[in-house]
């Protein structure tokens, strides 16, 4: 039976054989992504292939993006060598990648507005970034599996810096009512005055403790 799962990738990794196959295959399904799915992205494939391997290297190694990837096969997700050895030989099919925390985003007016009135002095913003998974791969809960992950760092990483609130924001392709639909399943609402003719912001908010 074939396995699936999400794994956090590291920023580095003491096995320069496996840490060169992480930015090679974390390469290639980006630029899968944008082959496949042009109206996604902010970004372009011709732009990105123009990317050097240092510049591919950087993106796993920035403090502030995770990068979670969805896998094939592989039975238990811890990052000890041996697993990670095992993963760097499997189909990678999905990916997302969260980033902050932010100073600001693109909804912090709206969300500054909103927490003052709720007397909510402090709390930590996020966003999920290149969601993708591919085509024969949909329909099996990764996407949305992607998100928890993303979502469940969120929250780890606002416990450790004794942070009640967390908030998490999506940008989608206005008119895409079935991304839409998905995370309107999980919990995003459209942020109030964000929506523009080509993107809507969605943002979800979480109570920590």
């Amino acid at each position: 039976m074939v396995g699936l799962g999400v794994y956090l990738l590291p920023e580095r990794h003491e096995n320069a054989v496996v840490w060169d196959r992480m930015i090679s295959k974390q390469k290639d399904l980006r630029l899968q992504s944008l082959q496949l799915s042009p109206d996604s992205f902010s970004s372009t494939y011709d732009r990105e292939a123009q990317f050097s391997r240092s510049e591919w290297k950087a993106r796993l190694q920035n403090p502030k993006a995770f990068t979670f990837i969805a896998h094939k096969n592989l039975e238990t997700p811890s990052m000890d060598v041996a697993n990670a050895t095992d993963m760097v030989q499997e189909s990678w099919v999905g990916m997302a990648v969260l980033i902050g925390p932010l100073n600001s985003s693109s909804i912090s007016e709206v969300l500054d507005d909103e927490f003052a009135k709720e007397g909510v002095l402090e709390f930590l913003q996020f966003e999920i970034c290149g969601l993708f998974v591919l085509p024969d791969a949909r329909r099996a809960g990764l996407g949305k599996a992607l998100i928890r992950a993303a979502i469940a760092h969120a929250v780890h990483l606002a416990c450790e810096k004794d942070v009640d609130e967390v908030c998490v924001g999506m940008a989608v392709t206005a008119g895409n009512m079935n991304v839409m639909g998905l995370y309107k399943s999980m919990g995003f609402v459209v942020a109030k005055g964000t929506a523009t003719e080509t993107e809507v912001q969605m943002v979800l908010r979480k109570t920590v403790h």
